[in-house]
């Protein structure tokens, strides 16, 4: 699959815009200059961004709260995180958790519906809280290990070299963002109807 990124990323580029890249490089210039927990215009562009709707008041000032209290905390683990977060709503969120995870140590990857669709990840769902919370700390796992082995095996170094120089990205953005990126260029254009996916 990394393969037919990689023989489709300029068809990807030229689809795709520069506006989520200038937004993630607002959310993380901000993050360390202002106090995430109050900052309304903060909040407003990072639940935009991340897509981050029909959720409770008290979730939002907890998750931001989290945010603030660990914003220098890099080694913030996801069940610290989950845990936090369950005692709001008594839900687990993986997905917004990985992703304030994810902005403050920008190595770290980051779950939503598209990087389960690419890696068909299995449904996590169901069963109690430690059932649940088992099976997203292995499917974290895998998504570390395979972070690692993209980068260790070159599987997306054109990809990368390429959304790189054709969005002139800085050394704040990192590989795995950018990886997450592509990824989500890439599912973004194959179901949109839109995109031709060429396999050569």
């Amino acid at each position: 699959m990394y393969r037919i990124i990689n023989e489709n990323i300029d068809s990807l580029l030229l689809k795709e815009g520069i506006k989520h890249f200038k937004d993630y490089y607002y959310l993380l210039d901000t993050l360390q200059k202002v106090n995430v927990a109050e900052n309304m215009e903060y909040q407003r562009k990072y639940t935009g961004f991340w897509v981050m709707g029909r959720l409770s008041k008290k979730y939002y000032k907890k998750y931001f709260e989290l945010l603030e209290t660990n914003k220098k905390n890099k080694n913030i683990s996801l069940d610290c995180v989950v845990k936090e977060l369950n005692t709001i709503d008594g839900k687990i969120q993986f997905s917004f958790s990985s992703k304030l995870i994810h902005m403050i140590n920008n190595d770290k990857p980051i779950y939503d519906s598209k990087i389960s669709t690419f890696y068909k990840l299995p449904q996590w769902t169901t069963g109690d809280y430690d059932v649940r919370v088992n099976k997203i700390n292995k499917i974290y796992d895998f998504l570390l290990k395979e972070d690692k082995r993209i980068k260790d095996n070159m599987l997306l170094d054109l990809s990368i070299d390429k959304v790189r120089k054709h969005y002139d990205l800085g050394e704040v953005f990192t590989d795995e963002k950018v990886i997450d990126s592509i990824i989500w260029m890439f599912i973004n254009y194959s179901e949109s109807g839109i995109g031709v996916v060429k396999y050569k």
